[in-house]
């Protein structure tokens, strides 16, 4: 009897040390969540800070020729090679 009542006491005892290691692990969880989200909104942070330090390299000439591109070579690419087919 006694063999029994030492196999249910440790039963218990791994079930309190299960359900421990549970709440350990899902709140080791949040935090590197939060710690993952944080990191990301940084690193966009620093990608959208990189992108508007290039935007002045781009000159006026430059926006122009692209804008003229789109607007006329590249159309006109597109509609002619549908016309031929």
């Amino acid at each position: 009897m006694t063999d029994g009542t030492e196999r249910a006491a440790m039963g218990y005892e791994h079930t309190l040390m299960f359900g421990q290691y549970r709440e350990d692990l899902g709140e080791y969880a949040r935090l590197e969540a939060t710690r993952l989200k944080s990191l990301e909104k940084h690193r966009k942070k620093e990608e959208k800070r990189r992108q508007k330090e290039l935007k002045p390299y781009k000159n006026a000439i430059h926006r122009k020729l692209v804008g003229l591109w789109q607007n006329t070579f590249a159309r006109l690419g597109k509609t002619g090679f549908s016309l031929l087919f």
